[in-house]
C-alpha cells in the first residue's frame, strides 16, 4: 500500500524552487509520483499555509524522508514541514534526528 506525505513550503518560495525541489523528489526510487496542489477555489487558509507538495510513495515513509529532509536543507529552503501519514509533522529547520527518528518510528508502526 502506498503512503502519501505532503510537504508544506512558505508561499514566498520560487516557481524554480518548487519546480526544482519537485523534480528532485520524482528522481527518488522511492516516489511513485509527486506534484503541486493547487487548490481550484479560493481557500484563504490554504492560501495562507503556503504551497503544498505531495508525493505518493512506493514503500514506507521511513524510507525516504530522511533523504526528502537531507534535499531541502541541502537547497538551504526554510520554513518547510513535512506532514507523515500519520499525522504527524516534522519542521526541517527545527527538528533533530532523534526527533525525526521518534516520528518515523511511530510511522512504521501504523503502517
Amino acid at each position: 500500500m502506498s503512503q502519501v506525505l505532503t510537504l508544506t513550503l512558505p508561499k514566498d518560495t520560487s516557481p524554480e524552487d518548487v519546480e526544482a525541489l519537485q523534480n528532485e523528489i520524482k528522481s527518488m526510487s522511492e516516489v511513485k509520483a509527486a506534484g503541486v496542489d493547487n487548490p481550484r477555489a479560493v481557500d484563504l487558509t490554504a492560501i495562507a499555509a503556503g504551497i503544498t507538495v505531495w508525493l505518493n510513495l512506493i514503500g514506507p515513509a521511513s524510507d525516504v524522508v530522511k533523504k526528502i529532509i537531507d534535499l531541502i536543507r541541502g537547497k538551504g529552503l526554510s520554513n518547510v514541514e513535512i506532514s507523515l501519514p500519520n499525522g504527524g509533522k516534522i519542521k526541517v529547520d527545527s527538528a533533530s534526528a532523534a526527533e525525526v527518528e521518534q516520528l518515523l518510528k511511530a510511522v512504521q508502526k501504523t503502517a
